[in-house]
């Protein structure tokens, strides 16, 4: 669920990643959506895992034990509906559906959707029919 004060919190995270380098468990297509979700909701997704992988390689293997990217987000984020990315809302969370090490997280924004890079974030184009979480508002 949202917390209050959220739209403020998703922007602080997001203007404090755009001069971040991309590093395995601390900035990487998991963690930096893992950040959004905790600034809408106060509780990370990814608090167990971070800093438990160092390269890419280890991050798919991780991935790999949770089922998949789409099982690892489910199971995180468990409150968080599934949709179509043409219904997701400004924070939630996309799977832009590149295969192998190319599939990333990335959060919706505007029109568009932000992940990280290796050097700072991409502002990328939010793809049709991409599955995508949503994190639900306060009632």
């Amino acid at each position: 669920m949202r917390l209050v004060g959220w739209e403020e919190r998703l922007a602080a995270v997001i203007d404090g990643a755009r001069r971040k380098d991309f590093v395995w468990s601390a900035h990487d297509c998991c963690t930096f959506p893992a950040d959004c979700v905790a600034a809408l909701t106060g509780t990370d997704p990814m608090a167990d895992i971070r800093g438990t992988y160092e390269t890419a390689r280890q991050a798919l293997e991780l991935i790999n034990q949770e089922g998949g990217i789409a099982d690892m987000v489910s199971a995180r984020m468990p409150w968080a509906h599934q949709v179509s990315s043409l219904k997701a809302h400004r924070g939630d969370i996309v799977h832009l559906e590149q295969q192998g090490l190319d599939a990333r997280l990335a959060v919706v924004y505007g029109t568009g959707c932000i992940a990280p890079e290796p050097h700072g974030l991409a502002f990328l184009p939010l793809p049709k029919g991409a599955v995508a979480w949503h994190v639900p508002f306060a009632s």
